[in-house]
C-alpha cells in the first residue's frame, strides 16, 4: 500500500480526512482509491466517505479470493475509474458504498462451480456502463453490456455467504 493523508479537525462540523491517491496492491493487481475522503460527524456515528476506484487489469477471481469470498468461478480482467460514495458505521458496524460509471471487462468466463467444466458464459471482451453497491452481505450490480457483436443488460449479485446470481437479457445476441 501506498498514500498520503491530510486530516482536519473542524470544532463544529467534526473530523474529515482526505487522500488523494492511496494505492492497494495484492496478488490480484493494484487497486487504486482517488481523492477518497471521509468526514466524520461529532456524535462519530456514520462516517460519509468518497471518491473514485481505478483499476486496469484487475483480476477478479483472485480479488474475491484475497478478501476471503471464497473460490468464486468467475474469471475476468477488469479496467474502471468510477467515483463512489457510501457510509461506513463502526458500532453496531455497516458498510455500503454506491459506485456508479463505465468499465471495461477481458476474458470473462463464468462457470458453475470451480470444477465444472461446462462454461455458462465467456466474452472477449465487454464494456459496461451502470452501478455496483458493496455492503457487509454482498457486492450487487446492474450494468448496459456492448460486446462486439451484442448488446444487452445484465444484473446481479455475489454473496459473501450465499453464493452468486447473475442475469442477463439482450437485445442483439451473437455467439
Amino acid at each position: 500500500t501506498s498514500g498520503r493523508c491530510s486530516y482536519l479537525k473542524n470544532a463544529s462540523t467534526g473530523h474529515f480526512a482526505r487522500i488523494p491517491k492511496f494505492t492497494v496492491a495484492n496478488p490480484a493487481g493494484k487497486l487504486t482509491l482517488a481523492g477518497l475522503s471521509a468526514e466524520a460527524p461529532l456524535d462519530g456515528k456514520t462516517v460519509k466517505l468518497g471518491g473514485r476506484i481505478e483499476t486496469k487489469g484487475l483480476q477478479m477471481h483472485e480479488l474475491m479470493k484475497s478478501l476471503g469470498l471464497g473460490e468464486i468461478p468467475v474469471f475476468m480482467q477488469l479496467t474502471a475509474d468510477v467515483p463512489c460514495d457510501g457510509n461506513l458505521t463502526l458500532s453496531p458496524f455497516d458498510f455500503k458504498l454506491d459506485c456508479k460509471g463505465k468499465a471495461r471487462g477481458e476474458n470473462l468466463l463464468v462457470r458453475g462451480d470451480m470444477h465444472a467444466k461446462n462454461t455458462i458464459a465467456a466474452l472477449r471482451e465487454f464494456d459496461a456502463d451502470g452501478s455496483f453497491t458493496v455492503d457487509t452481505e454482498k457486492v450487487a450490480y446492474k450494468a448496459e453490456l456492448a460486446m462486439p457483436n451484442s448488446k444487452g443488460r445484465s444484473s446481479g449479485s455475489i454473496g459473501y455467504e450465499t453464493g452468486f446470481k447473475i442475469d442477463y437479457e439482450g437485445d442483439k445476441v451473437s455467439f
